[in-house]
């Protein structure tokens, strides 16, 4: 097994319950404190209406459960818009896609985030980082909907309140 590289966490952006910037901080410091933090979530998707979901790598934070195609949280320096297309990018090489909001400070229990989708064709070549995603793969809303109803365990909490949320938008 190859060992993953030393990960440096920067600086996010912390909020307050009104989604306004009061500071930054590590992300793990965030994390283990409990602070409100903003995200970026993304949905890749195709015409027929398949959706990529990524499968967490045993490196990161949730190891091994699905996911939203792309995601995370916004630096400390950048636009929710631009941590959604740095996400994309490390995560899974697309670093000219076209983001669609879906929704604009969304809050769920740790975050507010913004929502995007991004329509590309099954052609598209995904290249995934093996130490952020272990597999990405097309699925159906109804497969989806049907594992999430049948293996909850099997996805991240975030994953399943942002799809039940948004899925409709797609």
């Amino acid at each position: 097994m190859t060992t993953p590289p030393t990960k440096i966490y920067k600086d996010i952006v912390i909020v307050n319950d009104r989604d306004e910037v009061i500071g930054a901080k590590n992300l793990l410091v965030a994390m283990e404190e409990h602070l409100l933090r903003r995200t970026v979530r993304i949905f890749v998707y195709v015409s027929d209406g398949q959706v990529l979901l990524q499968k967490r790598s045993q490196f990161v934070h949730k190891p091994g459960l699905y996911d939203m195609s792309a995601g995370g949280h916004v630096d400390h320096d950048e636009s929710c818009a631009a941590a959604a297309k740095r996400e994309l990018t490390e995560e899974l090489g697309l670093a000219n896609a076209t983001l669609e909001p879906i929704a604009t400070s969304w809050r769920n229990a740790e975050s507010f985030s913004n929502v995007y989708k991004v329509l590309v064709t099954k052609t598209t070549p995904i290249k995934f980082d093996p130490y952020e995603v272990e597999q990405a793969t097309w699925f159906s809303k109804a497969t989806i909907d049907a594992d999430v109803a049948n293996n909850p365990e099997n996805f991240s909490p975030d994953f399943i309140s942002t799809w039940q949320t948004w899925k409709h938008r797609l």
